[in-house]
């Protein structure tokens, strides 16, 4: 495989060539994208790092001649301004060898196929049943109403809830590590559009009620995903794994499944007692990405 896509959303799309000994790296023209930062990891936690200082350029190149041939998982972040904060802004799969760098697909990218292609077949009717919460119904009509097509309208709601949901991080370390249960009030939608704090099922929840509410048919999907109980990269283990640790959306627009993470693209989360501002822009990485991407780091499991 040659080439690989981050997002079906032309806007925000990061697209990556491989030809020969060289990735040709397309960014966005929206952004500024002065300073980059890259990383190849192997299986064993091996790094190659590389920084860039690109002066806004969209287009970069890596060269791989020098690389030892092998599997690599290629990642790429932009250093925030004034601050040691990176925000991802790709990760892939990528093989160096004598012939060359192709990309290479996940390892849970066939499951992810498989998924898709019987929920392509379910009645979406079904997916349209909704809260009766008259708050939660009311802002997503508000905030949706100048928009011009179902598409817009989702990535409007994916956005409010990005930039007004706080992760609770202090509750999802405390139930990693001291397995205590977490509070249902981050998990259910009503609690989450009042109190504006949620672990990951309920910004899904949020999202789902939400996206419902405006007549999309929206389902929350329960994942196996590459957070931060794991290394960040697919073992065998983690492969085989069929046990939840985070929740995704999809909504049917147009005809296909859009998917969408709210709580990966959230820029702000709560922890030692406190609010912590990541002091990124709002991020539209996982707003409608290939699944070549989100296979990365997602595994679909079922429907919530």
């Amino acid at each position: 495989m040659n080439t690989f896509s981050t997002t079906y959303n032309q806007y925000h799309n990061i697209k990556l060539f491989a030809t020969g000994k060289s990735v040709h790296i397309y960014l966005p023209n929206d952004r500024i994208y002065d300073n980059l930062y890259f990383t190849l990891q192997t299986a064993d936690k091996k790094k190659y790092e590389k920084r860039v200082n690109n002066h806004n350029a969209n287009h970069i190149v890596l060269n791989f001649k020098s690389i030892q041939n092998g599997k690599y998982l290629l990642s790429g972040y932009k250093i925030e301004y004034l601050s040691s904060y990176c925000t991802e802004l790709f990760c892939t799969n990528i093989t160096n060898s004598e012939n060359g760098v192709a990309f290479s697909k996940a390892d849970v990218y066939g499951n992810n196929v498989n998924f898709i292609t019987k929920l392509s077949s379910t009645n979406v009717s079904k997916y349209l049943n909704h809260s009766d919460n008259k708050s939660v119904i009311n802002k997503a009509k508000e905030i949706t109403k100048t928009c011009y097509d179902n598409y817009q309208k989702a990535l409007i709601i994916h956005d409010y809830i990005a930039e007004n949901i706080i992760y609770n991080l202090d509750a999802f370390y405390m139930n990693l590590y001291n397995k205590k249960s977490i509070d249902l009030s981050l998990t259910r939608a009503s609690d989450v559009f009042n109190n504006k704090k949620a672990v990951c099922s309920g910004y899904g929840d949020l999202a789902q009620t939400m996206m419902r509410a405006i007549g999309l048919p929206t389902i929350t999907i329960r994942c196996f995903a590459l957070g931060a109980s794991t290394n960040g990269l697919w073992t065998d283990e983690y492969v085989s794994n069929d046990i939840s640790n985070h929740v995704i959306n999809a909504a049917y627009i147009n005809y296909r499944w859009v998917f969408f993470d709210t709580t990966w693209d959230s820029t702000t989360s709560f922890k030692d007692a406190a609010v912590q501002s990541s002091k990124k822009m709002l991020s539209h990485r996982y707003f409608d990405p290939t699944i070549e991407f989100l296979s990365q780091s997602h595994k679909f499991l079922s429907i919530k």
